[in-house]
């Protein structure tokens, strides 16, 4: 069982409850309802993300795997982190303060953190703009 308890990551014994490991200090800033970290299991490797940034650890020992920055989101939304295809996730969606156009999708390497893929969201804009299309398929 994991868990972060503000500036480590936890690994519990599931049966026992006694502490397995912790990380070393993780440094996720103030945290708030906007900046709440989110944590992700995949197979042998355990990610924390707090909006800012990206760390993956081993859950066999805590060690660091890699840290990176996670890209930006929209405005006072906690940051989004999920595994999908054998990829960590992170979509870079536009506000009025990135600068960003339409949403940036990066899938990246869960044990190197390496970028793997990167693709757009073309049809954002349309959306936000005239959502009427979208139940016409």
């Amino acid at each position: 069982m994991f868990l972060h308890d503000g500036k480590h990551v936890v690994c519990l014994d599931r049966g026992t409850g006694e502490e397995r490991w912790r990380s070393s200090p993780l440094n996720t800033g103030r945290l708030s309802a906007s900046r709440t970290p989110r944590l992700v299991v995949y197979e042998q490797i355990v990610l924390l993300s707090d909006g800012r940034r990206v760390t993956a650890l081993s859950a066999r020992t805590g060690e660091s795997l890699w840290t990176g920055n996670a890209p930006p989101t929209g405005h006072a939304s906690p940051g989004g982190l999920l595994v999908a295809g054998e990829q960590v996730c992170f979509g870079r969606v536009p506000n009025r303060y990135n600068g960003i156009g339409n949403p940036v999708f990066d899938g990246l390497d869960p044990a190197t953190g390496a970028k793997k893929n990167s693709c757009t969201c073309p049809f954002y804009e349309e959306a936000w703009t005239d959502a009427s299309g979208l139940a016409e398929g």
